[in-house]
């Protein structure tokens, strides 16, 4: 049996790969819309490096979490979460989170596209991904949505998309949306892959003042349509 590197050297590998991913998420059109002389968000992200911050200051609870990776975009805030990948398939299982504001009180739309195309893409095994392939459910946060798919007999593979707003979660300073998508395949069954966005994991954030107990209310679909 081939015997796995230490936990610190897979660590720091990953710890590579995911800072190589920063060049990946990309803003559309109306993103790059600036005044003059001011950088627009997609010259901001192509010079702002994703930097290791403590486990205490991740956006979510995870506790799986392997480390944690931030950027300041300057009205949009980033981190990457980076999970175990325990199955014999490759790629990163990963949760990426995108800290965002609206103009005025008004918050930017979730838009399915919109958001892989900022991101770059779905990964792997879920490229070409589309809203037809999104299944639903609801928790105490809100509404998730996830494709999954099975290799073999017990390794489940899922891409897993939610927001949450103001309304049912502290959020970080100066944003008043969190759109997160994670990639998790694991030697199990979907509940499992999707644990680290249900509302046990994102209700709240270490880094808050407020516990895991907070005051939970309904978010809106992220996928619907434009916010109040």
């Amino acid at each position: 049996m081939m015997r796995q590197a230490p936990r610190r050297h897979r660590t720091a590998a990953l710890f590579t790969r995911l800072a190589a991913l920063s060049g990946l998420f990309l803003l559309t059109a109306c993103a790059n819309l600036s005044l003059p002389g001011v950088p627009t968000l997609k010259e901001r992200e192509d010079v702002s490096q994703l930097r290791l911050v403590p486990d205490n200051r991740a956006w979510i609870t995870a506790p799986q979490g392997l480390l944690t990776l931030e950027r300041n975009l300057g009205g949009e805030q980033e981190q990457i979460v980076a999970l175990p990948n325990m199955t014999a398939l490759r790629g990163d299982n990963r949760i990426l989170l995108r800290a965002r504001v609206g103009d005025g009180a008004d918050r930017p739309r979730f838009q399915l596209d919109e958001f892989l195309e900022r991101v770059g893409g779905a990964p792997e095994p879920f490229t070409g991904l589309n809203n037809a392939d999104l299944r639903s459910r609801e928790d105490a946060l809100g509404t998730y949505f996830w494709s999954e798919k099975r290799v073999g007999s017990n390794t489940i593979c899922v891409l897993g998309l939610r927001r949450a707003t103001v309304e049912g979660r502290p959020l970080p300073r100066g944003t008043n949306a969190l759109d997160m998508m994670l990639r998790n395949c694991v030697p199990g069954t979907v509940d499992d892959a999707l644990a680290p966005i249900m509302a046990e994991s994102v209700a709240y954030y270490p880094g808050s003042s407020v516990g895991p107990g907070p005051r939970i209310s309904r978010s809106i679909s992220p996928l619907a349509a434009p916010m109040p």
